[in-house]
């Protein structure tokens, strides 16, 4: 991009730089990155529009939209993402957070209003969205979050402390390195677990195929994760606690399936905005 001049100029052309290549989204996006360089709200964009970049401020805005072209989110241009009214640090070592999954904390809160929950472990945990979404929410006890990347880990601990919340962390490959002391004392495990099926994830966007693929990756069904969440949650899930799954489209009830097998009962399905079956939950 060349020519840029003033906020309204600046914006035209960064507009229709992304769409001729194909950016749905080009004209939020261009809006979001150019307020991100300048360091503006998105108002002043149009009450200060005839604010004249300097060479620096044209130079980023014009390297920020080409990472936008070559397929990295927004969000990650940005770093950060709003979620439940609260603000994230995101970055390339976790996913975005998706409304969706704003489905699965809502079902979570419901839930806890008819049975207090006291300690609770969020399971592959990424940025911590849920964990802290939870925090802010009903405050518990005792918040746990866990997940087996390390550098997931430092954006999730980053986010409770950017919105107050103390959380316990640990660097664990699922329930392996959770203190044992927590054995039979959950009164709630909650998760987002990878669930695109493994040959589906080539099939997914540009913008997706940016994300962690240790956070898209199910298996060859989709169900790895669950499969071995379930199990371990049965150990230490006490008696009357719940578990809460975020799940695929076409999950809900090969997942709902397998919490039966395992002894869970009253098991629940929760629709997203868009009518999908979305969340699943069960008392153990």
């Amino acid at each position: 991009m060349k020519e840029l001049n003033n906020v309204a100029h600046t914006l035209r052309l960064g507009r229709e730089f992304l769409r001729t290549h194909k950016i749905e989204s080009h004209g939020q996006d261009a809006n979001l990155i150019l307020a991100h360089v300048l360091g503006f709200s998105k108002t002043m964009l149009y009450t200060k529009d005839d604010y004249i970049l300097t060479d620096f401020e044209s130079e980023q805005y014009s390297n920020l939209l080409e990472r936008r072209i070559s397929g990295v989110p927004v969000k990650y241009i940005l770093g950060e993402c709003e979620f439940m009214g609260h603000m994230f640090m995101v970055n390339e070592n976790v996913l975005i957070p998706r409304p969706d999954t704003e489905t699965l904390v809502n079902a979570y809160i419901e839930a806890n209003a008819n049975q207090q929950f006291n300690t609770i472990l969020d399971m592959c945990t990424g940025s911590g969205c849920v964990a802290v979404s939870i925090c802010k929410a009903t405050n518990p006890k005792t918040m746990l979050a866990a997940d087996v990347s390390e550098q997931a880990l430092d954006v999730a601990r980053k986010n409770a402390q950017l919105n107050g919340c103390n959380i316990e962390f640990y660097r664990s490959n699922l329930f392996e390195s959770v203190p044992k002391k927590y054995i039979g004392v959950l009164d709630a495990i909650v998760s987002n677990p990878p669930y695109i099926k493994r040959e589906d994830i080539k099939t997914l966007t540009a913008e997706v195929q940016n994300e962690p693929l240790l956070a898209l990756d199910g298996g060859p069904d989709g169900l790895d994760f669950y499969r071995r969440i379930i199990n371990g949650a049965t150990q230490f899930l006490k008696p009357g606690g719940r578990i809460f799954f975020e799940t695929g489209h076409d999950q809900a009830a090969k997942i709902g399936k397998l919490l039966a097998d395992n002894g869970f009962c009253d098991i629940i399905t929760v629709c997203d905005l868009a009518g999908i079956q979305r969340v699943v939950s069960a008392k153990f």
